[in-house]
């Protein structure tokens, strides 16, 4: 089955073996092989990467090395098969030759580089699929039909028959998936600014397929394809037709733009493009779908933007690239468990410093309040008992503690009720400072507060939305929890393991508790957040 990118969240072994009977699909040798291959995060700095996870892994597991003993002229690896024992790409003919069209390789583990067809410069060949033992090879070539006008061709290659047409395929098309057999093919034609998916087979030639608009995958065999229709994630079987496993709207004004799909559909990896906003450009963040928690916001690690272009048939690694801070384009491979690991770390870091602030706000304002009740305990005091000295000698000191207000009438109690003592002299001169004073300051509060009421929808909205993001991470590993759970309970049932069984039980508990503690983290961090 031809996958791209990333992957489910850390399942579980018996739940990946239940998840595999409810679909009908196995977990193949390639996926396992990638899990194998790559461990955490890695750029990989080569010019030969093209988004694909297969590729990737290619150039990693010694397809570079390859490449570097290459006859022909700048060599581009266009597709790797799922088990990395064969590859297809474009090369230059030698700058010795006079030859001037593109030609197309095939390498295989057994048989090294062979050239299986070439390029007329009015042709250009598009989304190349490789077998597993490199028996055939399929493409799509375009070329121009006159001013503005084009002609796809689907075309594939055999070991046995060489380079033949197999159809005509429209002005323009996209190809996205291929059976082991190449009896069916899956791909999309692109319509004012949208698109409709179309299928090949060899009975029935091209034909519209409009159960999905943008297909992503399909299996080995070709009756199961994957992919989106109207921001839905879209499984369609030959027995069942279409079946809607969930949207896959994205937050806000962000758009979605689904790139690859796990084997059983349960994944879908590929890019958010989050329009510019509080002064922030526009940008693309990661993202990952999951059936169990819905579309999860990857962000943009360690740069600018970052795209997930593939993921593995397993769902457990995926490939992607990220547009550094520098402005420079790096591709890279990472398990998806490490991607959501890095997330949730820089989530947590936000809520921990959302939860600081909160914290040295309330410290803060119940200093503040300690203070301002010692002050009116002084003033109410004095007010109701004091002598002249005391009311002024009070006063003074409220001026000194930043209580213009409170002073000013402590000087007007010390007018009103002692006209004639000395202090009152004195107590005229600046009772009419500390109201100004006090003025002033309450005009100052006054605006600052309507300022911070202006801006403060935008911070709590912000605030809040950070929360979200947490609670359906949360949220999400509480799912897995429990489909592990409902996994190692029918495992035991079947296996009769007692001891088995009740351990589900308690694992089910676990998962039930943790999807608690996710609300309260959640109400706690939304209060944090006022």
């Amino acid at each position: 089955m031809r996958t791209t990118a990333p992957t489910r969240m850390y399942l579980q072994f018996a739940a990946t073996l239940v998840a595999c009977a409810i679909f009908g699909l196995m977990t193949t040798a390639s996926a396992q092989q990638s899990a194998a291959k790559a461990q955490g995060y890695a750029e990989i700095h080569t010019g030969h990467s093209n988004g694909s996870l297969n590729v990737d892994l290619w150039l990693q597991s010694g397809g570079e090395a390859e490449l570097n003993s290459f006859e022909g002229h700048s060599p581009m690896v266009k597709a790797a098969s799922t088990d990395g024992e064969a590859a297809v790409g474009l090369y230059a003919p030698s700058l010795k030759s006079s030859a001037k069209s593109d030609r197309l390789f095939l390498w295989t583990k057994v048989g090294g580089f062979r050239e299986i067809a070439k390029f007329p410069f009015e042709k250009i060949p598009r989304e190349f699929f490789v077998s597993n033992d490199g028996s055939l090879v399929t493409w799509v070539e375009t070329e121009q039909r006159g001013h503005g006008k084009w002609q796809s061709y689907l075309v594939r290659w055999s070991k046995d028959g060489g380079v033949k047409n197999l159809a005509v395929a429209g002005d323009f098309l996209v190809l996205t998936g291929v059976s082991d057999d190449g009896s069916h093919i899956v791909g999309a034609v692109p319509d004012n600014g949208t698109s409709h998916g179309f299928r090949w087979t060899r009975q029935g030639g091209v034909q519209n397929f409009p159960e999905i608009d943008d297909p992503l995958a399909m299996s080995a065999d070709g009756n199961i394809i994957l992919g989106a229709k109207a921001e839905h994630i879209i499984r369609w079987t030959q027995v069942t037709g279409p079946q809607d496993l969930g949207t896959l709207k994205a937050p806000g004004e962000a758009f979605a733009f689904p790139q690859s799909i796990s084997a059983d559909g349960t994944i879908v990896v590929g890019w958010l493009s989050i329009p510019a906003h509080d002064n922030l450009p526009e940008c693309n963040h990661a993202f990952v779908w999951t059936r169990a928690g819905g579309l999860q916001d990857l962000g943009k690690p360690r740069g600018r933007s970052a795209r997930l272009m593939d993921v593995s048939a397993d769902g457990t690694v995926v490939a992607g690239e990220l547009v550094a801070d520098n402005g420079l384009t790096f591709p890279f491979v990472s398990t998806l468990a490490d991607m959501v690991a890095k997330k949730q770390a820089e989530v947590k870091k936000e809520q921990d410093q959302v939860a600081e602030q909160a914290a040295a706000k309330a410290e803060e304002q119940s200093k503040n309040a300690a203070i301002a009740a010692d002050q009116q305990a002084r003033y109410d005091r004095v007010m109701q008992t004091g002598r002249p000295a005391q009311l002024y000698s009070l006063a003074g000191h409220m001026e000194d503690e930043g209580r213009p207000d409170l002073a000013a009438n402590l000087y007007q109690a010390l007018i009103d009720k002692f006209p004639d003592d000395p202090y009152t002299a004195k107590a005229i001169d600046k009772e009419d400072a500390a109201r100004a004073a006090a003025a002033q300051q309450q005009q100052a509060q006054d605006s600052g507060q309507a300022a911070a009421n202006a801006a403060s929808p935008q911070a709590v909205e912000a605030c809040i939305q950070q929360c979200s993001t947490a609670l359906n991470s949360c949220k999400s590993d509480a799912q897995t929890q429990s489909n592990a759970a409902v996994a190692k309970g029918l495992v035991g049932l079947l296996s009769k393991n007692s001891g088995m069984v009740g351990g589900a039980g308690t694992d089910a508990q676990n998962a039930d508790s943790a999807k608690s503690a996710c609300e309260d983290a959640y109400n706690t961090c939304s209060a944090a957040c006022q």
